[in-house]
């Protein structure tokens, strides 16, 4: 990545102990990566209104809003609709829901997930993202 302002990165899990693995992981890639945290969709809808995230990671079932509604409507708003999206969920594939939620997303992954993965999909997007401004 050739960034001259940090990465900013929207982490919306609602279980702590993914969050932080999800955290360690952008952070061994890139130190200054600028880390937010939220643990449902309506903070992370919030969230991505106030801060513009350069790359939102999102989980399926949270409470209060879950990520297929808040990607749904992260999607219809004009300024972040272009946000890269990666989902990540326990969810099987053929829940109609989860299938929904994939197509919304640029990216997916499965949980449990490996660094590696979340590295390379992270990297990816981001580069993709680069080009394209």
């Amino acid at each position: 990545m050739n960034q001259t302002k940090p990465i900013k990165v929207l982490i919306v899990e609602d279980q702590y102990l993914i969050s932080l693995q999800l955290s360690h992981t952008l952070r061994s890639w890139s130190p200054s990566i600028s880390i937010i945290i939220a643990d449902n969709g309506t903070e992370g809808l919030l969230k991505t209104r106030q801060i513009k995230p350069d790359l939102i990671i999102t989980d399926l079932a949270m409470p209060k809003m879950d990520g297929y509604e808040m990607v749904k409507a992260i999607r219809q708003e004009q300024n972040s609709k272009s946000i890269p999206i990666i989902g990540i969920s326990a969810s099987d594939p053929a829940d109609v829901r989860a299938s929904a939620f994939r197509t919304l997303c640029d990216d997916y992954l499965n949980k449990p997930f490996y660094q590696r993965e979340v590295l390379e999909k992270v990297n990816a997007l981001l580069s993709r993202t680069e080009s394209i401004s």
